[in-house]
């Protein structure tokens, strides 16, 4: 009977050791997939450290075209401002003309009629 719960024992020892072994066998298992999704994870993590450096670089650009446009707009607005300032210069030169053509016209108008007055005398 001794020799019988002995062997019991033994039985259930080796049961358990079993056990163990198995049990260490799949926490190894578990320790290998988490090193497997660490690797992905730090894959993963580097991508995005690489598509945010490629955003950065692209808002940089965006940026920088925003600035060209700006100064582009104000050399677009300060060229109008000159133009219409051309413009209305050359308004007034063109009414001054058109005086001194008038007073010119005049003048000879004036002078022709001296003249016939000198002809017929």
């Amino acid at each position: 009977s001794l020799e019988g719960e002995v062997a019991s024992l033994e039985a259930e020892q080796t049961s358990a050791l079993s056990k163990v072994n198995k049990l260490e066998t799949e926490l190894m298992e578990s320790k290998g997939q988490v090193g497997s999704l660490e690797a992905v994870v730090t894959a993963l993590e580097g991508e995005m450290n690489t598509m945010e450096a490629a955003m950065a670089k692209n808002s940089g650009f965006k940026l920088d075209a925003d600035q060209r446009l700006v100064a582009k707009e104000e050399e677009a607005a300060e060229l109008k401002v000159e133009l219409e300032s051309l413009k209305s210069s050359s308004e007034r030169q063109i009414v001054s003309l058109a005086a001194n053509v008038s007073s010119l016209e005049n003048i000879v108008s004036s002078m022709e009629g001296e003249m016939a007055a000198m002809e017929k005398e």
